[in-house]
Order: C-alpha cells, then sequence, then structure tokens
C-alpha cells in the first residue's frame, strides 16, 4: 500500500467518522433535546457538550478559549476524542435529566400548594 493509498483511506474513513458523529449527535438529540451537557474532552482544556445551537441540538466541541466547532468540524485527532467521550456524556445527560424532572416535579407540587392555599382564602 502507498502513501497515497493510505491517505485516501484516512479521509474515506474520516467522512465514515463524520457520519458516526453525526448519527451519535442526532440519537442524542432524539432522546435528550431540551437537556444540555457536557463532559472533558482531553487534558488540553476541550470540553464536549451537547446543547442547543442555531434551533438544532449538536454535539459541539469547546476549548479552552471558549471557541466552539461542531463535532465535524473539529480536527481529526478531536473527532477520535469524541467517540471516546461519548459514554461518559450519556452519563451526564442521564443525570441531567433526572435532576430536570426532579425540579419539574417540586415546581409542580409547589404551584397546587399554592393554587390550594389561594384557593382556601
Amino acid at each position: 500500500m502507498t502513501a497515497h493509498d493510505d491517505a485516501h483511506r484516512l479521509n474515506a474513513l474520516t467522512d465514515v467518522l463524520n457520519e458516526a458523529i453525526e448519527r451519535a449527535g442526532d440519537a442524542l438529540a432524539d432522546r435528550f433535546a431540551g437537556v444540555t451537557a457536557n463532559v472533558p474532552l482531553n487534558d488540553e482544556g476541550w470540553t464536549l457538550h451537547f446543547k442547543r445551537h442555531d434551533q438544532l441540538w449538536q454535539l459541539r466541541l469547546v476549548n479552552q478559549l471558549g471557541e466552539v466547532c461542531p463535532g465535524t468540524s473539529a480536527p481529526r485527532k478531536r473527532r477520535v476524542e469524541v467517540a471516546q467521550a461519548l459514554p461518559a456524556l450519556l452519563v451526564a445527560l442521564r443525570e441531567a435529566t433526572s435532576m430536570r424532572v426532579a425540579d419539574v416535579e417540586e415546581a409542580i407540587s409547589t404551584i397546587r400548594a399554592f393554587t390550594a392555599e389561594v384557593q382556601k382564602t
């Protein structure tokens, strides 16, 4: 195999990696739209976020300077790190969802108690 073949294969694999990242983001959006979470991506200060951007829920990378880029536009090395960080992001999203549910349930209870008190007067 030549260097040209290796480069061609790397580019083709990167396209497949991008598609996989997009599918992972879509799957998270189907399940967790409305909930944000982030996890460390590496020791260089990068983090992986799942959040809303331009009306869409997406995987986004944020560096230590606060610069943001979509998961599929990051350097190839960062995209590989995204794959490694996805399980931790799923855990963080599940925890954030549970906390959000508890907050909403508490708010409903508080409002119902308030309404009942108002109706007594």
